[in-house]
């Protein structure tokens, strides 16, 4: 069996709605580029590490060709609401993987320290999470030994979310808030922590109103 997969949630751009938040104070277009960014950054990233990485994708028909996730392999979350989409990506990860790391398309500033230290951290404790802000969490670590609905009965977009996850997961591990970028105010917050020269030069023009 192999040690670590890591399953990033994506969506699509043009196929299903995304940062529709973001939308409401931002060009849909900027909005869709950002996106781009952000999955750039975090594929950056996860093959700095020594993980299996999959785009795990929200559309089955991207989920099948090439065409806009190629450049790692993909799986299909599977339809329903996100604790049916977290549970059918464990199942087809737990067979083959003996520890399994969730994240989203949402934090482009995760590094590599944290996704190795959510991987050393499994030696000790029997879930690990990366706590957002918001309540949430932008990292879930999971052993492959939970049952096949480990996500279900949980509040998801909640700010109870983490606290209602970790109670059916006790001996965890909490690592170093941080969080999403889902509205205006959390990328003012990004811009203000890296600076503008931390997106690409396309974008840079675009984003100087927000700094």
């Amino acid at each position: 069996m192999k040690s670590t997969a890591l399953a990033i949630f994506v969506k699509t751009p043009g196929i299903s709605p995304l940062k529709t938040r973001l939308k409401k104070d931002l060009d849909p277009q900027l909005v869709d580029e950002l996106y781009q960014f952000f999955c750039h950054k975090i594929e950056s990233v996860a093959k700095s590490c020594s993980l299996d990485s999959f785009w795990c994708v929200s559309e089955e028909q991207s989920a099948q060709t090439e065409d806009y996730w190629g450049s790692l392999p993909r799986i299909y979350q599977g339809q329903g609401d996100l604790q049916k989409k977290l549970n059918s990506v464990y199942n087809q990860l737990k067979s083959h993987y003996k520890t399994i790391i969730f994240i989203g398309s949402d934090m482009p500033h995760i590094s590599t320290k944290i996704l190795n230290d959510a991987v050393s951290s499994m030696n000790y404790h029997n879930a690990v999470f990366g706590p957002a802000e918001d309540g949430g969490f932008y990292l879930s670590c999971l052993s492959n030994k939970h049952p096949d609905d480990i996500f279900s009965g949980v509040n998801y977009s909640s700010d109870t979310t983490l606290k209602e996850l970790s109670l059916k997961l006790p001996g965890n591990l909490f690592l170093e808030k941080s969080y999403d970028i889902d509205t205006i105010t959390d990328l003012k917050k990004l811009i203000k922590e890296y600076g503008i020269d931390y997106f690409p030069e396309t974008l840079r023009h675009k984003l100087t109103q927000l700094e």
